[in-house]
């Protein structure tokens, strides 16, 4: 008897063999399992995907209207994304994903932020001004701002393009609009509109007037009788010889502003602090002087910016006040009359005997006019310019207003009705022209209105004393044209023997 058998009885019995069948279906089951499996890792794979996509799509932060910050932001953002897409293609976990956006976003949020905040101020800052400067480049003043606010927010390369946002806890509180109204970048966004001159005109004058006796040099009793405006910027102006009112002057204080090389001192006349606040009185108002100022300076080849500020202060009044001067913008005006009590032939008539006992008055406004005028161009550097409107100094020339007043109302009459924008005397001066004549100038611009002519200004002086009178001025100018030519022959040589 064999022993194999008894040994297989050993370990456990009799075993069927496995059918076909069986065999077919436990493949079957296993092939199950494995497409479950391969299943159920598709679909971990495929939320996997989801998840990640979510979270990658997901991150974003809105434009602010800046191209500077924008472009950095969505390239920061496009960063933070690249990587994290980068760390799933890798396998990492939805979590390790989140964790990393989690310590990488806030970095580039609150630099946005910040950047947002400081944006919307400026915008709404540029608004407010505009309130002030309607006429002003708003758009300019807003990126002036930006400019220099991201200075303050964000990093640079060498290059100058920005690299990030800057650590909020270091970026300073700002106002990056006030700092547009200072003198060096006013100009870069504002021009001047006519708001200064349109302040003053805006501001009161006031009546006045007087009648005064009293004896001129000769002991001749004389009624002074004047009448008049003045403005918050004049003063009444007296004849130092006798003490009566003659005209206004534009208030000022002296004070010295260097020395000559013998060591005296260079005394000018400046504006009042109280009446130069005024004239800036308005926000325009002051931005169209700066900008005037700081020309002018430039034009005498000074940099505003490097002067020290008392001297700023000291020849921005000097400039106030010699702008009024030659502008007489300010409305102050001053007219007299003088009642003789004991008559003596007038100083500006001129009798002429016209045959019989009957003479006739004309007054010859155009040979003192031109006897100043002459006197202003050969001595030039005794009186002070006349500042143009479009800030040209015009040396040796005169203003109307230090003429006498039937010459102020001839000429003015005059250059009005040569150009219909003369409206006051204060738009037009006198100077010498090229041929020696005497011209009118219109301020706003150095341009020749007219010429005067002895024939013209005097006929205008004499139209308003009637007939007679133009009629008398109308021959003098005649007789001088028309004058024939001097003799050199003596008047008793017919009577000599040859």
């Amino acid at each position: 008897m064999s022993r194999r058998g008894s040994i297989l009885q050993d370990y456990g019995g009799h075993f069927e063999p496995t059918t076909f069948e069986g065999q077919i279906q436990g493949a079957q089951i296993q092939q199950r399992n494995n497409e479950f499996n391969a299943q159920m890792k598709q679909h971990t794979k495929e939320k996997s995907d989801k998840e990640a996509a979510d979270l990658i799509k997901g991150i974003g932060i809105d434009h602010i209207g800046d191209n500077t910050i924008d472009i950095l932001t969505d390239k920061q953002i496009q960063g933070v994304q690249d990587k994290l897409l980068d760390m799933h293609m890798k396998g990492s976990s939805t979590t390790d994903l989140m964790l990393y956006a989690q310590r990488e976003l806030p970095k580039i949020s609150n630099g946005h932020t910040v950047a947002k905040n400081k944006y919307d101020k400026i915008k709404a800052g540029v608004t407010e001004l505009g309130k002030d400067f309607p006429t002003g480049n708003l758009e300019e003043a807003r990126s002036m701002s930006v400019k220099d606010m991201l200075k303050d927010v964000l990093d640079f390369d060498e290059n100058g393009t920005a690299t990030g946002y800057k650590d909020p806890s270091i970026v300073p509180e700002k106002n990056y609009v006030s700092g547009l109204t200072d003198e060096d970048k006013i100009g870069s966004w504002y021009k001047p509109s006519g708001a200064l001159e349109s302040h003053i005109k805006s501001l009161p004058v006031t009546k006045i007037g007087e009648s005064k006796k009293y004896r001129d040099a000769r002991g001749v009793e004389r009624d002074n009788i004047w009448e008049g405006q003045g403005s918050v910027f004049s003063q009444l102006k007296t004849d130092p010889t006798n003490g009566q009112n003659i005209g206004h002057e534009i208030k000022y204080e002296t004070v010295p502003l260097g020395k000559r090389p013998d060591g005296s001192l260079i005394n000018v006349a400046i504006l009042p602090k109280e009446e130069f606040n005024v004239l800036t009185g308005t926000p325009q108002a002051k931005a169209d002087f700066l900008i005037k100022f700081n020309d002018n300076l430039k034009t005498k080849g000074i940099d505003p910016s490097k002067l020290d500020p008392r001297a700023k202060d000291v020849l921005q009044r000097q400039y106030a006040h010699d702008w009024l001067t030659t502008t007489n913008i300010d409305g102050s005006s001053f007219i007299t009359k003088e009642a003789v009590k004991q008559p003596l032939p007038p100083r500006v008539s001129v009798k002429v005997n016209t045959g019989g006992a009957n003479q006739t008055e004309s007054i010859d406004v155009y040979t003192p006019t031109k006897a100043i005028v002459d006197e202003h161009f050969n001595n030039k550097d005794n009186y002070k310019p006349i500042i143009t409107d479009n800030g040209v100094e015009v040396y040796g020339a005169v203003p109307i207003n230090s003429l006498d007043d039937k010459y102020q109302e001839a000429i003015f009459t005059i250059a009005k009705s040569k150009d219909s924008d003369v409206t006051s005397i204060g738009d037009i001066f006198l100077k010498k022209t090229d041929d020696g004549g005497v011209g009118v100038v219109k301020k706003s611009d150095n341009s020749l209105i007219t010429t005067l002519t002895e024939k013209g200004a005097n006929i205008q002086a004499n139209t308003p004393l009637g007939v007679k009178a133009k009629n008398e001025a109308v021959r003098r100018a005649e007789a001088k044209t028309n004058k024939p030519p001097e003799q050199t022959s003596n008047k008793w040589d017919k009577y000599k023997r040859n």
